[in-house]
């Protein structure tokens, strides 16, 4: 029969710890990654359709970047636009 003294069974214990802690960081690690490579798609699809928009409001609304800016201006708000003049 196998005799196993103390230490061996603690530094198995250690071992096998350390393994399931890294198996565990790097599952979630490719979880996360497979995560943002997902919204960074439905980010990319949705700044498409923005910027969709914002060329069907240049050729049909001509001067509403400039009129948006102003409502911003007028509404006191926080932020402004990157294309604000």
């Amino acid at each position: 029969m196998f005799r196993f003294t103390i230490r061996e069974l603690v530094m198995l214990t250690v071992i096998v710890a350390l393994g399931a802690g890294w198996f565990m960081e790097h599952w979630k690690l490719e979880r996360t990654a497979d995560q943002l490579k997902a919204s960074d798609h439905q980010v990319n699809v949705h700044v498409g359709l923005t910027r969709t928009y914002e060329e069907l409001l240049d050729v049909k609304v001509p001067n509403w970047r400039e009129d948006w800016a102003n409502e911003i201006a007028a509404r006191n708000w926080p932020v402004q636009p990157s294309w604000a003049p």
